[in-house]
C-alpha cells in the first residue's frame, strides 16, 4: 500500500485489485445470509441503512463520518461475491476507508466461510 493510499478518503474493492485484501471476496453462503450478517454489523456499529436496492443487491450505509456502498452478487445458490466502496468525511483518509472495508469483510467471514478473493481473474 503506497503513501497516497493512506491519505485517500475513498477506497473500493474490485476483482483485479493489486492487493489481495481488497479484491472481490467470495463467500460460501447464500445472498440472504450475507445480507443478515451485514445488517447485524450495521446495527452493532450504530450505522444506518439509507437505501437498499434489491434489484442490484446494493446497500447504502451511512455512519457519522463515512458512508459505505456494499454490492452483493449471487454467483450460485450457495455462493455470494461482495464488493465494497467506502468514503470518509474528512480531509485525509488516514487508512480509515481500508479499515472499514476490512471490518465488513472480517465480520462476514466470521459466520460465512471465505471461498477466495479475485476468483474471476483471467
Amino acid at each position: 500500500m503506497g503513501v497516497l493510499d493512506r491519505i485517500k478518503t475513498t477506497y473500493e474493492t474490485k476483482e483485479n485489485h493489486p492487493l489481495k485484501a481488497f479484491q472481490t471476496h467470495y463467500f460460501k453462503a447464500n445472498l440472504k445470509t450475507i445480507q443478515e450478517l451485514i445488517s447485524a454489523l450495521v446495527k452493532q456499529k450504530g450505522w444506518r441503512v439509507e437505501t437498499q436496492n434489491e434489484r442490484f443487491n446494493e446497500l447504502f450505509i451511512r455512519g457519522k463520518k463515512h458512508h459505505i456502498i456494499i454490492t452483493m452478487f449471487k454467483i450460485s445458490p450457495q455462493e455470494t461475491a461482495v464488493d465494497i466502496k467506502v468514503q470518509v468525511y474528512q480531509l485525509l483518509g488516514m487508512n480509515q476507508p481500508q479499515k472499514l472495508i476490512r471490518t465488513v469483510y472480517d465480520t462476514i467471514a466470521l459466520k460465512a466461510p471465505l471461498k477466495g478473493t479475485g476468483l474471476n481473474l483471467s
